[in-house]
């Protein structure tokens, strides 16, 4: 990918009033039972940023660890959309012939949502890319860099399509409830398993999603060293100010030059994800919302 073809990944902003937002927004309501008020690893942060100072790394070098491509930005195939779909909530929850062995007919409302699935993912894979390395790097198997593009692509996209479950939307909400120096702890502690969890940036409309792989404190400022999959051969650095309550991202290339800059300061713009929330998982929402039409 060119410097200039290198845009912000652009996943589905769980903070803005878009399409995609009231069909995510439905599948956490009508699974009450998954929403995450606060994960203990986030009760500790407070804790944990009492510190004056610590250091710790995961391991993770973007160079080794890391895709050898970049994000890219293409429009899926057509039936890309389903396929997800089926992937992460089963063919009983997307297909209306879900006992026959047939190719699927999907529910109304999942075809529908498909659509917008599809027009999502070809803005930008980040979230897989970063998703699917850190549970390649939690395997302990080849390492990404050394896996070409065609063995993985579908794979990509499914980890991808793991921020739809209504596990990941909720803790994302209550993520967004903390100031950035809450969730510090939490940061530091998927560093500390083996980059576990990933970090997600909401700036103007747009989102980014990239993988904590260090974190250093020195008083009031924080740095926390990512695998950024716009440049994966560089380790990129989120700032925190945890007197200010301003975090900053200012990712640059190989020669150096800002690719773009965010900021923002207080609660709502920055979540941290658990990779062990990432499991496929039924839902009758479509079915019961297909009944309804």
């Amino acid at each position: 990918m060119s410097h200039a073809q290198k845009v912000t990944c652009m996943i589905p902003d769980r903070s803005e009033s878009r399409k995609i937002r009231a069909s995510w927004l439905s599948l956490v309501a009508i699974t009450s039972s998954l929403v995450l008020l606060i994960s203990p690893a986030a009760a500790s942060a407070k804790q944990i940023d009492r510190a004056t100072s610590f250091k710790s790394n995961s391991g993770f070098i973007p160079q080794r660890d890391g895709f050898s491509f970049a994000n890219w930005i293409a429009t899926p195939s057509k039936g890309t959309g389903v396929e997800l779909l089926v992937q992460i909530f089963g063919r009983n929850s997307i297909c209306k012939n879900a006992d026959s062995v047939d190719a699927c007919i999907p529910f109304e409302t999942a075809e529908q949502f498909a659509i917008q699935v599809e027009e999502r993912l070809a803005q930008g894979r980040c979230e897989g890319l970063t998703v699917f390395a850190a549970k390649i790097f939690a395997d302990g198997t080849t390492p990404a860099s050394l896996i070409p593009i065609e063995k993985l692509s579908e794979n990509i996209d499914f980890w991808w399509a793991t921020q739809m479950l209504p596990a990941v939307s909720a803790k994302s909400r209550s993520s967004r409830s903390l100031k950035p120096s809450q969730l510090i702890g939490e940061i530091r502690q998927g560093v500390l398993s083996g980059a576990t969890s990933t970090l997600g940036m909401y700036f103007e409309g747009q989102g980014h999603t990239v993988l904590p792989i260090s974190i250093e404190k020195k008083g009031n400022q924080v740095s926390v060293g990512v695998y950024d999959s716009n440049t994966p051969e560089l380790t990129q650095t989120l700032r925190i100010n945890t007197k200010t309550q301003v975090w900053s991202y200012s990712p640059i290339d190989k020669e150096g030059k800002t690719i773009f800059s965010w900021h923002h300061k207080g609660s709502g713009a920055l979540d941290v994800i658990p990779l062990s929330l990432r499991t496929p998982q039924q839902t009758d929402y479509f079915s019961r919302a297909s009944i309804k039409e």
